[in-house]
């Protein structure tokens, strides 16, 4: 989290590579990222590019919905978000 900002151009760049293994490698690093701090002001963008790549692989597309699964229904003991802001921000 304290190299957030400076890394997340470069994710999101290689999410888009031509290797699809880069590209996975990439989605879980942007969810790793996402998940230690769910409340950091660029999720929702984020989840906006990952969403963006819906329709790559199908493992891609596993990776994706695992990650939203993940953000949305944390598991025990994992910090909890407000679905409802996390939407609006998500959407605006």
């Amino acid at each position: 989290p304290q190299f957030f900002d400076e890394y997340l151009v470069h994710m999101f760049s290689r999410v888009r590579d031509v290797g699809l293994s880069v590209r996975r490698r990439a989605i879980r690093c942007l969810v790793d990222l996402s998940l230690a701090d769910p409340a950091h002001s660029r999720v929702p963008e984020i989840c906006r590019v990952l969403a963006s790549r819906f329709d790559d692989d199908d493992s891609v597309k596993k990776l994706i919905l695992k990650a939203f699964g993940d953000l949305w229904f944390p598991s025990a003991g994992a910090p909890v978000i407000n679905p409802k802001s996390a939407m609006f921000q998500m959407l605006s």
